[in-house]
C-alpha cells in the first residue's frame, strides 16, 4: 500500500537509474531481481529465484532524499500586503529534521489563522512521510487521495495541515440530522464554482463517518471517474459559467474549438484539476471492502495512503510531547522510563488483541485515539492524585502541628495561670484597700451633705421670707406709682414754646410765681428772705387777695428758669431724685399747697406751662407721702437680700466642698468598680485558662495514638507520591485499553504486561495495587450499588470504565 501511494517520497532519489540501452535494461532487470534498497542505511540481502546463494550488497544510497514543494515563502511588501505567492517548485528538501522544523512553522501559521481548530501534532518520522505524500498529491492536478487507517491515526489533521501548506481552500461538510443528498449537492455546487469558475484550489475532506447515504459515494465515484455529476447544474447555467473561461481555454488549449461543448469540457477539467478529494476511511469498517467493489472510482481515481500502526518511535515521541513538560515526582531517568512505557503499553495492547482473538475468538481493536486518551487521562489523573495526596499530607501535617501547638499551649497556659493567680491576689488586696477608703470617704461626704442641707434649708427659709416682704413692698410701691406717672404726664405736657413764653413774662401772675417757689423748694434752690406780701389768686370773680409770703420769682427767673436744660432737669428729678425729697421740704411746701387758689385749674388760666408745673409739684408731694410707707420696707428688703446673698455664698461654698467630696467619692467608686471588674475578669480568665488547659490535656492524651499514626502517614506520603508515577500509568492504561476484554484477560494484562514493564523500566509502582479502590472511592461504589449496579468485581470495573 505504501508503494502504491508513492508514500516513500525518498523513492525519487533512491530509485535505481534506468538505461535505454539493451545492456542497461539487462542490468536493471538483474538489479530488480537481486537488489532490495535498504532505506535505513544498512545492508540488504536478496536472492534470485531458485538460487541458494545469498549475496550481501551495499546500498546505493546511505541516506534517503525527500522532495517537497513548500520550501519557498510568499512575498510581502513593507505594508504586509501579499505581492506574490510562493512558487511551487518540487525540489530536494534536505534532511527530515529540517523539513520537520519547516512544517512546524506552517503549523504555527495555521493555528494563528484558525484559533478555534488548533493543531498540536507530534511530527514523528512516519507522520512526516505521510504529510509529504499528502502534500505531493495535493500539489498535482487531479490529485485525489484515499487515506486508510483507524480512527485517531491523524488522517484529517495531516490533511488540514497539508491543505494549509498548499494554500488550498479547505472544505468539510457540517454534518447534521437534516443533512441529505440535496445538502451534499449544494456543497458540491459551491466547490465547482470555486474551482471551475473562479479557478481556485480547494481540498474536500470527507470521512466514512459522514456517509449518511450510500448515494454520497456514487457522487464521489462520478467525480473521480469523469468529473461530471448528474443533475448538478442546469445546462444553461453550466454553459454560462463555462463561457466565462473562454480566455483561459484559448490560452491553455492549442486545439481550442469555439463550441459550448468544448468550453463545458474545459470547465469540468478545471474542476478536476483544482478540486482535490481526500477520503478518510477506516479499514475496520465492515462496509469498506463492499464500497470498494461497488464504487471502483474510489480506488482507481485516488492515490491510496495506508496509515498503519504507529511505530515505537512515534508512540514514544507522542508520549514525550504530552508528558515531557509535566512535573513528576521522580528523577529524569524514571520520567524517561514512564514515557517509553506509555508507548510500549499501546504496542502491548495491540499485540494482546491478537492473543485475545486466539483465546476467545473475539476481535478487539485499539486505535491511536485510545493512546491519546491514555496520555490525556494520565496528565489529568496524575495532577488530581498528587493534589489529593498533598491535601491529605497538609491535613495530617496540620493535625500534627495542632497537637504540637496544643502541647506548647498547655505549657504556656500553666505559666499564664500562675501569673493570673498572682494578679488575682494583688487585685483582691487592692480592692480591699480601696473599699476602706471608699467607706471613709462616704462618711465624710455624708457629714458634708448634712451640713450643706442645714445651710440650704436656712437659705430657703430666708428666701421665702424675703420674697414675702418684697411682695408687700412692691404692693405699697405700686400705690405710689400713679403719682409718679401723673408727675411724668404733667412734665410731658409742658412744651418748650410754653416755657419760653413763660420766661419772657415781665409781670407774671402770682400763681406762676408761687408755682416756681414750689419748684425751687423741691430742687432745693435758694429763696428770698421771708417777708409778707399781698397775693391775688383765683379766676374771674373768684379772685381773692390775701397776705402770704413774698415770692422769689426774680431769683428763680435768673437762676433755675434761665437754664436751657430746665425741662431735662425736671425729667431727671422725677426719675432719679424724687426719693431725695424729705419731710422738711414737704413742710415748707404745705402752705403753698394749702392756698385756696393754688390749683392746676387756676394755673392753666395763667399759663399752660404753669399748669404742668403745678401738677408736677402736687404729684411729687403725694409721691413722698406714699413712699414714706414703702421706703422702710424697701430698706429692710435690701438688708434681707444682702443677708440672703451672704447665706447663698456660704451655701455655694458648702456645696462646692460637698461636690469635691462627692467627686472623690465617685472616683473611689469608679476605681472600686473597675478594680472589681478587673478582678472578675482575672478570675474568669484564670477559670477559662484552667478549663482550656484541662480540655487540651484531655485531647492530647486522647490523640496520643493518632499522633503516632499521623507521624507514620506523613512519612509515607513522599513514598506514595513517588509510586504515583507508576500507579497512575497503570490505572490510566486500565481505563483506556481494558474495556473490550473480559475480567481474566484484564487481570492478565495489568499484572503480566503493564506492571512487569513498569518494573523492568525501574518505574516505582505499588505492589498489588487494587485498581478499583485506586480509581474510585467506596462511597461512589455504594451509590452505584444503590442505583442497581451488581456488586461483583467485573460490574464495578465496567462502571469505572463507563
Amino acid at each position: 500500500g505504501l508503494a502504491a501511494a508513492g508514500l516513500g517520497a525518498e523513492a525519487e532519489g533512491s530509485r535505481p537509474s534506468t538505461s535505454t540501452s539493451q545492456d542497461g535494461k539487462k542490468k536493471n532487470r538483474r538489479e530488480s531481481k537481486a537488489v532490495i534498497p535498504n532505506m535505513a542505511g544498512g545492508k540488504s540481502r536478496a536472492s534470485t529465484p531458485g538460487s541458494s546463494a545469498m549475496l550481501e550488497l551495499e546500498p546505493e544510497y546511505t541516506e534517503p532524499k525527500y522532495f517537497v514543494d513548500f520550501l519557498h515563502d510568499d512575498e510581502y511588501d513593507e505594508d504586509g500586503i501579499l505581492v506574490a505567492e510562493a512558487p511551487k517548485i518540487y525540489e530536494e528538501g534536505g534532511t527530515l529534521e529540517f523539513l520537520r522544523n519547516r512544517v512546524h512553522s506552517f503549523m504555527e501559521g495555521y493555528n494563528q489563522e484558525n484559533p478555534a481548530m488548533k493543531l498540536n501534532l507530534v511530527l514523528f518520522d512516519d507522520a512526516m512521510r505521510h504529510l509529504m505524500t499528502i502534500s505531493r498529491v495535493l500539489g498535482m492536478p487531479r490529485g485525489n487521495l484515499m487515506l486508510v487507517g483507524v480512527g485517531g491515526s491523524g488522517k484529517q489533521s495531516l490533511t488540514r495541515l497539508a491543505t494549509h501548506i498548499a494554500g488550498h481552500h479547505p472544505f468539510q461538510i457540517a454534518l447534521s440530522k437534516s443533512y441529505n443528498m440535496n445538502s451534499l449537492m449544494d456543497d458540491i455546487r459551491v466547490l465547482y464554482k470555486l474551482c471551475g469558475q473562479q479557478r481556485k484550489q480547494a481540498t474536500f475532506i470527507f470521512t466514512d463517518a459522514e456517509i449518511k447515504d450510500e448515494n454520497f459515494l456514487e457522487v464521489f465515484n462520478s467525480f473521480l471517474m469523469t468529473g461530471e455529476i448528474a443533475n448538478l447544474f442546469p445546462k444553461d447555467e453550466l454553459q454560462i459559467m463555462a463561457a466565462e473561461l473562454r480566455p483561459f481555454a484559448v490560452k491553455e488549449r492549442p486545439d481550442f474549438v469555439e463550441t459550448p461543448e468544448f468550453l463545458v469540457r474545459y470547465f469540468i477539467d478545471s474542476v478536476r484539476a483544482n478540486l482535490h478529494l481526500v477520503l478518510c476511511m477506516s479499514p475496520v469498517n465492515i462496509k469498506f471492502p463492499e464500497r470498494a467493489r461497488k464504487f471502483p472510482g474510489l480506488i482507481n481515481g485516488c492515490a491510496i495512503d495506508w496509515f498503519l500502526s504507529w511505530p515505537e518511535e512515534a508512540l514514544v515521541a507522542v508520549s514525550t510531547n504530552f508528558i515531557g513538560d509535566m512535573e513528576l515526582e521522580c528523577d529524569p531517568e524514571t520520567k524517561q522510563g514512564v514515557m517509553v512505557h506509555m508507548g510500549m503499553v499501546h504496542r502491548m495492547v495491540v499485540e494482546s488483541c491478537a492473543e485475545y482473538f486466539q483465546k476467545m475468538r473475539r476481535n478487539a481493536y485499539q486505535t491511536p485515539k485510545s493512546f491519546l486518551s491514555f496520555l490525556s487521562d494520565y496528565k489529568h489523573m496524575y495532577h488530581t492524585k498528587i493534589a489529593e495526596i498533598d491535601l491529605k499530607a497538609s491535613r495530617v501535617q496540620m493535625g500534627l502541628d495542632k497537637l504540637l501547638k496544643g502541647a506548647e499551649d498547655v505549657e504556656g497556659m500553666k505559666i499564664v495561670l500562675a501569673d493570673e493567680e498572682i494578679k488575682l491576689r494583688h487585685a483582691e488586696e487592692a480592692t480591699n484597700a480601696m473599699l476602706g477608703k471608699l467607706e471613709k470617704s462616704s462618711m465624710d461626704a455624708k457629714k458634708e451633705a448634712d451640713a450643706v442641707g442645714k445651710i440650704k434649708d436656712a437659705c430657703e427659709e430666708d428666701a421665702r421670707n424675703i420674697a414675702a416682704e418684697k411682695a408687700d413692698a412692691e404692693a405699697d410701691l405700686a400705690k405710689a406709682q400713679p403719682f409718679v406717672e401723673e408727675a411724668e404726664r404733667a412734665v410731658n405736657s409742658i412744651k418748650p414754646n410754653d416755657l419760653n413764653e413763660l420766661k419772657k413774662l415781665t409781670k407774671p401772675s402770682d400763681i406762676i410765681k408761687l408755682i416756681f417757689d414750689c419748684v425751687g423748694l423741691l430742687k432745693m434752690e435758694p429763696l428770698n428772705r421771708v417777708e409778707m406780701a399781698e397775693v391775688t389768686l383765683g379766676i374771674g370773680k373768684e379772685k381773692k387777695t390775701f397776705t402770704f409770703l413774698r415770692d422769689s420769682f426774680k431769683t428763680m427767673q435768673t437762676g433755675m428758669l434761665s437754664d436751657a436744660r430746665f425741662l431735662q432737669n425736671i425729667f431727671y428729678f422725677s426719675k432719679y431724685e424724687k426719693d431725695l425729697i424729705n419731710d422738711e421740704t414737704i413742710e415748707l411746701m404745705n402752705p403753698y399747697l394749702e392756698l385756696e387758689g393754688f390749683s392746676p385749674i387756676v394755673a392753666r388760666n395763667a399759663s399752660k406751662a404753669a399748669e404742668g408745673l403745678c401738677s408736677w409739684c402736687r404729684a411729687m408731694t403725694y409721691y413722698h407721702e406714699a413712699s414714706k410707707i414703702v421706703k422702710p420696707k424697701l430698706e429692710a428688703l435690701r438688708l434681707a437680700e444682702a443677708r440672703l446673698a451672704d447665706a447663698q455664698r456660704d451655701l455655694d461654698k458648702a456645696e462646692a466642698k460637698l461636690q469635691l467630696c462627692q467627686d472623690v467619692l465617685d472616683k473611689l467608686k469608679a476605681d472600686f468598680e473597675a478594680s472589681m471588674a478587673q478582678k472578675k475578669a482575672i478570675e474568669e480568665g484564670a477559670l477559662n485558662t484552667k478549663k482550656k488547659m484541662e480540655q487540651a490535656t484531655a485531647l492530647i492524651d486522647g490523640l496520643a495514638g493518632e499522633r503516632q499514626r499521623w507521624t507514620e502517614d506523613s512519612q509515607k506520603f513522599e513514598d506514595t507520591k513517588k509510586r504515583m508515577v507508576g500507579d497512575v500509568a497503570l490505572g490510566c492504561a486500565f481505563v483506556s485499553y481494558c474495556g473490550p476484554f473480559n475480567q481474566d484477560f484484564r487481570e492478565y494484562m495489568v499484572r503480566s504486561k503493564f506492571t512487569r514493564d513498569l518494573r523492568d523500566r525501574a518505574v516505582p509502582v505499588s505492589s498489588g495495587l487494587d485498581l478499583t479502590n485506586f480509581l474510585v472511592d467506596v462511597g461512589t461504589i455504594g451509590d452505584w450499588n444503590l442505583d442497581g449496579l451488581p456488586t461483583d468485581p467485573l460490574s464495578i470495573q465496567n462502571g469505572i470504565l463507563v
